[in-house]
């Protein structure tokens, strides 16, 4: 039950870290959209005559948006990682340490990924782009989240060390030859 939680952990750790690159490049993208608007693009035409009807302060919550998506996507990447050492660590009590992160970053994320549901009748939103947005945040977030929690959880149950192992087997043998010695 350890190598299922330990893999199921780590798997959801790396599958979360590939997630937030993309969600940084479109925080990016969003952080660049008002220089876009004014230098021009010819590529980018089409978004370039929509952004100009778009109004200034509406840029500006675009790119503080986009500030706020990188900046929380790129502190859950450090968390994550550090996570990731925690679990891989060869000490049970920081094992144990990392899987009680997993389970709350998990829980975190499950929560976050449900987030659109839960305003959907207090936000003036069209259904359908709330729902895209839930199933965008659900693919991306949620089902990982889902996978930390449980291998976290089972991590919590079941963890156990070889430096523990090791650490108990070094004490019988203490034990014993010390039992011989007497």
């Amino acid at each position: 039950m350890l190598r299922v939680s330990k893999t199921s952990s780590n798997v959801s750790i790396y599958l979360l870290l590939i997630t937030l690159i993309p969600i940084m490049i479109i925080g990016i993208f969003m952080i660049a959209l008002k220089s876009l608007m004014f230098k021009g693009y010819e590529l980018l035409w089409k978004l370039g005559t929509w952004l100009q009807q778009v109004s200034e302060a509406s840029l500006d919550t675009i790119k503080g948006f986009g500030w706020t998506v990188s900046t929380i996507c790129l502190v859950f990447y450090i968390i994550l990682i550090i996570n990731l050492i925690l679990i891989n660590s060869r000490r049970g009590f920081i094992q144990r340490i990392g899987f009680a992160f997993g389970v709350a970053i998990g829980l975190c994320l499950f929560i976050i990924a449900f987030l659109p549901l839960m305003a959907k009748n207090s936000i003036k939103i069209d259904p359908s782009l709330i729902e895209l947005i839930f199933g965008l945040l659900l693919a991306t977030v949620g089902l990982h989240s889902i996978v930390l929690l449980i291998g976290s959880t089972l991590g919590l149950i079941f963890a156990k060390t070889s430096i523990d192992y090791y650490e108990t087997k070094k004490v019988k043998i203490e034990k014993k030859t010390k039992n011989l010695t007497q």
